[in-house]
């Protein structure tokens, strides 16, 4: 009982310690970064763009490639695809993750000249004020 350090408790911090050193060289490959993003929407008529969204956290590097040679390196924005068919858009984040998401372009089924209705309304209003709204189209 005199002893500080008797055989047990050295062998128990020698485990700790190697414990702790196999957890701190292994914490890159145990802790996946989860892609956090979205494409909105997922079917989108011709000439309607389409809106991405990348929230993931600690990203650093981030790449969005719209399935026909078009890329961005932006994290948020809006794409406008020129022609019709199924993308496959994906997103890289740091050169190592990525996610991948289906968005299809259609053929507007509007008629020619279409133009869609218009909003006419004032661009500030006073509370309990009361506004007037009209249609134009």
């Amino acid at each position: 009982m005199d002893k500080v350090f008797n055989r047990w408790t050295l062998i128990i911090i020698a485990f700790i310690g190697i414990v702790l050193t196999v957890m701190w060289f292994l914490r890159g490959s145990i802790v996946k970064t989860e892609i956090r993003a979205w494409v909105s929407p997922r079917e989108v008529e011709l000439g309607y763009p389409i809106r991405f969204i990348d929230s993931t956290s600690n990203a650093t590097d981030v790449l969005w490639e719209f399935g026909n040679g078009d890329s961005s390196k932006e994290r948020n924005g809006v794409y406008l695809f020129p022609q019709t068919g199924k993308y496959q858009v994906r997103l890289r984040v740091n050169n190592s993750v990525e996610k991948h998401f289906i968005v299809t372009v259609k053929e507007s089924n509007r008629p020619s000249g279409y133009q869609p209705i218009k909003i006419i309304a004032p661009q500030t209003a006073i509370q309990n004020e009361y506004i007037s709204f009209f249609a134009d189209g």
